[in-house]
């Protein structure tokens, strides 16, 4: 388990000054984080329905100044849609081709910044991603062995040569190294204020309505779900207490309803603690999800021959890669170690350290497929998920 190196909290001053009242947060001193480990923290139902510092089973969450306590929050996740636009763009349109200044600009302008709000270990990785995007759009791809060229779009996405889905690569990854590694912050240095639990949630891309629902229109809602939110509802049936989305909700219920109570720092802390656990385990059961949904879809490729189904299998392929990827080197709290993150990502031909050659899925499926399917039991044992767990992981609700 990781412990927390303060960085560059976006939260203080530069937003909250304006946009948060007198009762928001402060700016936050340097701590230690001292607490539980994330992974054994008492059950909410345990600690949120009796006594001085209950929350009613059936309680909302309040929305009591909402948008004003998490300006902060929605203000870097509109940075985080500016840096996604013109990539999503050029992915539709081979005309489109934006620079590598263009994308280092939206990655890199302040107030708040992408770059400062995001783990200094994937910085890196994040820039050097949106360079071989500016080069590979405007151009197709070709698998082949050995690469060549520099990429360019194939099925519905931008590749690098190496088989890299090079949006995916970056997006999802920060969704753990920039929106998952501020929410951590917030919560290490958390002074007990609603603000931090409305920009916690924020980030994790829920609402006060909560709604388990990422659609809008038509069977939508208003408010949908958005970011890991998405993915965690995805990996719930919603039908039972134990599940990930419906656990952080009440989580997040208990710690905004606790919020101001003196008497109450230790439940308080305790729910926000299981959040970010549960956080981390949603995007990590997502991995498995798409390592086990690729490995079925580069076989009906490897079978049809169709370039299309390529693609879409690389393309959850590399969104498992990216979602394991954003936690490495993660300066915030988390629950797998580097060292595993190493070994999954090697054994499915996207090492961080040497030479990627996903390109092998589609070139020589039959020798590396089944390498999607065996790093699940590793990625479940290091979150301690369950048979069971893993079955229903593989499924999206």
């Amino acid at each position: 388990m990781k412990r927390l190196v303060l960085a560059s909290l976006f939260i203080v001053p530069v937003l909250c000054a304006v946009a948060c009242g007198d009762d928001d947060v402060a700016p936050p001193t340097v701590t230690a984080d001292g607490g539980q480990d994330a992974t054994t923290q008492p059950d909410a139902s345990v600690d949120a329905q009796a006594g001085p510092c209950a929350v009613a089973a059936d309680a909302t969450y309040d929305d009591t100044d909402f948008a004003a306590n998490a300006a902060p929050a929605t203000a870097l996740l509109a940075r985080f849609e500016a840096l996604l636009d013109p990539m999503k763009k050029a992915e539709l349109d081979l005309a489109i081709k934006p620079t590598a200044p263009e994308l280092q600009g939206l990655f890199t302008v302040a107030a708040p910044s992408l770059q400062a709000n995001t783990s200094p270990a994937f910085v890196g990785y994040v820039t050097t991603r949106l360079d071989a995007f500016a080069a590979a759009a405007g151009t197709t791809w070709v698998p082949a062995n050995p690469p060549t060229g520099k990429g360019g779009k194939y099925g519905a996405y931008i590749f690098d040569e190496k088989g890299g889905d090079l949006r995916q690569l970056a997006e999802k990854g920060m969704f753990g190294a920039t929106h998952y590694r501020t929410a951590a912050q917030l919560v290490a240095n958390d002074a007990g204020t609603a603000a931090v639990v409305d920009q916690v949630i924020t980030l994790f891309g829920a609402n006060p309505s909560w709604p388990r629902n990422d659609k809008t229109g038509d069977g939508g809602v208003a408010a949908p779900d958005r970011y890991s939110a998405i993915y965690a509802k995805r990996r719930d049936k919603g039908d039972a207490p134990t599940g990930l989305y419906v656990t952080m909700r009440r989580d997040a219920i208990v710690a905004r309803a606790l919020a101001g109570k003196s008497e109450c720092v230790t439940n308080r802390k305790d729910s926000l603690e299981r959040f970010m656990a549960s956080w981390e385990k949603s995007l990590a059961a997502t991995s498995i999800y798409y390592l086990a949904d690729a490995s079925k879809k580069f076989q009906t490729a490897a079978s049809s021959g169709s370039a299309t189904d390529f693609a879409n299998a690389l393309h959850g392929y590399n969104e498992a890669v990216a979602f394991l990827r954003g936690f490495r080197g993660n300066d915030a709290r988390h629950i797998i170690p580097d060292a595993t993150i190493d070994e999954i990502l090697g054994g499915i031909l996207a090492p961080p350290e040497g030479t990627t050659t996903s390109y092998l899925l589609i070139t020589d499926t039959a020798s590396h497929v089944a390498k999607l399917e065996a790093a699940i039991p590793k990625i479940a044992a290091a979150y301690g998920f369950t048979a069971e767990q893993v079955t229903a992981f593989k499924v999206n609700f």
